[in-house]
């Protein structure tokens, strides 16, 4: 055994490799079903951790070896994510945040975690109870990645009609030309300078002169291609349809419970009520006849597949 290498609690690698991961393109639910994970029973639940995209950056790249991603990743997932969590330490009361804690934590989860100082030795073991689940949009190709490292760790991915995702990334401006300059401000992290333009590091090296060249409608047709294009790479997941989601809410709610192994709370209840069924809006964009040819073998991909069940692989 090598006395140099640096070792943490097993717990740590417990937590990571029993996560639940949730992704899929921005604007398919991905916060509404986070939201949702995050007000089940024994669930510790985190919105966006920045340092998370950071990490699987690297993984993806292959600018981190093995062992080091492990060791730093289950360090942030436990000792930063999770325990403190548990502690009452890093809790969210901004109301206007997404993260807010009470969008997905029952006042009683709350005052158990704020009603006394929690020593590291007790609280570690109090989090074996607990399964953390993270919600990180865009990160297919790194769940790809995650998975060689942690093969048990459950992956669900959202989906929506291409048109209604890409009409959300028009309207946010997330490649408009001030956002994509060097010297501009950054929307999508991290990326990679191709041509003086920033990239996102999920767009495969194939697409960066196609990325650079294209307008700003093809670029996001691009972004979106080059996510659900790992599914092809990606192992055993719980597929969520965001529109059929939100037709029978409960329903799909209480199979992906008993999939997880933890029961809907009053949390949980509270926040199915609040789901509207979603209409099939699907405008059409003038997108070139080759990129919409990929979109729609993308959405023959899901056609047949229902909300919530198991996918042993698709291909992408």
């Amino acid at each position: 055994m090598n006395s140099n290498q640096l070792k943490l609690s097993p717990a740590a690698a417990d937590c990571v490799n029993q996560m639940v991961f949730v992704s899929g393109m921005p604007r398919t639910g991905t916060t509404v079903l986070g939201n949702l994970i995050g007000s089940f029973s024994n669930i510790d639940y985190h919105f966006e951790p920045p340092m998370i995209k950071a990490l699987l950056g690297y993984l993806e790249t292959g600018s981190l070896q093995a062992n080091e991603f492990k060791f730093l990743f289950e360090t942030y997932c436990f000792e930063e994510l999770l325990v403190p969590h548990l502690a009452g330490r890093t809790l969210n009361f901004n109301t206007h945040d997404d993260s807010y804690i009470k969008n997905f934590l029952s006042e009683e989860e709350l005052k158990k975690r704020l009603g006394k100082s929690h020593r590291k030795r007790t609280i570690e073991a109090e989090a074996k109870a607990y399964r953390l689940a993270i919600k990180m949009p865009a990160s297919l190709l790194e769940m790809a990645a995650l998975q060689n490292i942690y093969p048990e760790f459950i992956k669900i991915i959202t989906y929506r009609n291409f048109n209604d995702v890409l009409h959300s990334i028009l309207k946010k401006a997330w490649f408009a030309p001030e956002h994509l300059s060097v010297n501009g401000p950054t929307l999508l992290y991290p990326y990679l300078i191709y041509k003086d333009l920033k990239i996102p590091s999920c767009i495969p090296k194939k697409y960066h002169s196609s990325f650079v060249e294209a307008d700003e409608l093809h670029k996001a047709v691009i972004y979106y291609i080059s996510q659900y294009e790992a599914l092809g790479k990606i192992r055993r997941f719980i597929f969520i349809r965001y529109e059929n989601f939100t037709q029978a809410p409960l329903e799909i709610s209480k199979q992906l419970a008993k999939q997880l192994k933890v029961e809907l709370t009053d949390k949980s209840l509270a926040i199915i009520d609040q789901i509207k069924p979603l209409e099939y809006r699907h405008e059409e964009l003038p997108i070139e006849a080759s990129w919409q040819s990929r979109l729609d073998e993308i959405e023959s991909n899901f056609q047949g597949l229902n909300t919530g069940s198991v996918v042993n692989n698709i291909e992408g």
